[in-house]
């Protein structure tokens, strides 16, 4: 069934394929092969979203025994949420600017 394309999967739009794509995740095995973290970084969306695609694409396939481990969840999940807390470190130290003193009694 190497036949079936991106669009063929429930939630997929076509701004989401184009992101896919520039990944390397051109059709519905790929987009099954690739991990959790993988997919929650190309969409730039959560975990449980990104479970739901994989889940949607391996019903497509007739995969209805192969589920997502809890393990590979909670993995993605930690990996996202240390990227997350690395970003706003950054972001807050590049925004930092000192305070102006004031000059009340001039």
């Amino acid at each position: 069934m190497a036949g079936l394309k991106l669009t063929d999967v429930i939630g997929i739009d076509p701004s989401q394929i184009k992101r896919l794509k520039s990944r390397g995740i051109n059709n519905v095995d790929d987009l099954i092969d690739c991990n959790l973290y993988e997919l929650c970084v190309a969409l730039r969306i959560d975990v449980i979203s990104a479970k739901t695609l994989k889940s949607n694409a391996q019903k497509l396939l007739g995969n209805k025994n192969s589920k997502i481990s809890l393990d590979e969840l909670k993995a993605s999940n930690k990996k996202l949420k240390k990227n997350k807390a690395k970003h706003k470190d950054k972001k807050r130290r590049k925004n930092y600017k000192p305070l102006k003193k004031l000059k009340m009694w001039e």
